[in-house]
């Protein structure tokens, strides 16, 4: 996440990426590219506070035995979402009056991406939300709309707009204090791009996981000491 000045709105404009979100109660401008990834504008009129995330799975996956959720913040949407929230919370937004536009999900693979349904309980109310999403939706685009707009409907937190699916990327200008949103839909050498940039944090992604199941997996002597009594 940086922050730049842009004179066309003659403000200061946050940048997000994948697996960032940023939340804003100050006259400012968030903004962010999107392929087949969401983001959730989340914002509060009364109080003139929103945010933004910018996630690219609905969920975290599961090791190979089926029992470690690996979870990392704000990459998947159901931490992103919740973190989102709660930091409208600490700016004094009502969760009774959040709003929220929804805006990506673009078809940008031909190879599909899914993650692995959870069936283990951890915030079981939204883990039962994309347990089975990767069933019924054939993109990943799609299932991030999917988890979006199930996961919002359990909140209680309407959507009054939303701009998602199809094959263009979108470039999106977020105000928080009013709302507003600008859309641009990119050119073909910018999705190209964008398309490399997904593949290649779809890939870190897979890489941590490994490296956290490899983690986990590994005997931590002084943790298991604890455990060992000496007769």
């Amino acid at each position: 996440m940086r922050t730049i000045y842009d004179s066309k709105f003659k403000t200061n404009v946050i940048l997000i990426v994948q697996g960032e979100y940023a939340v804003a109660k100050y006259p400012s401008i968030i903004s962010t590219t999107l392929g087949s990834c969401i983001s959730i504008c989340l914002f509060d009129l009364d109080k003139h506070v929103g945010g933004i995330n910018h996630y690219m799975l609905p969920g975290p996956v599961l090791d190979s035995k089926e029992e470690t959720i690996i979870f990392a913040k704000a990459k998947y949407g159901i931490h992103s979402i919740e973190i989102l929230i709660n930091e409208l919370l600490k700016l004094n937004a009502r969760k009774e009056n959040l709003k929220a536009k929804i805006f990506g999900g673009a078809n940008m693979f031909k190879k599909n991406l899914t993650s692995k349904p959870c069936s283990k309980s951890v915030a079981q109310s939204h883990t039962d939300i994309y347990k089975n999403i990767s069933l019924i939706s054939n993109t990943v685009g799609m299932q991030n709309i999917s988890f979006a707009e199930k996961y919002l409907k359990t909140e209680n937190i309407p959507i009054v707009a939303k701009d998602v699916g199809g094959e263009d990327a979108r470039k999106i200008y977020f105000d928080p204090a009013t709302g507003f949103v600008k859309l641009f839909r990119l050119n073909s050498s910018s999705r190209s791009n964008l398309i490399q940039n997904e593949s290649q944090y779809r890939d870190k992604l897979e890489q941590d996981e490994k490296k956290e199941q490899k983690k986990s997996n590994e005997v931590d002597i002084d943790e298991l000491s604890k455990k060992i009594t000496l007769w």
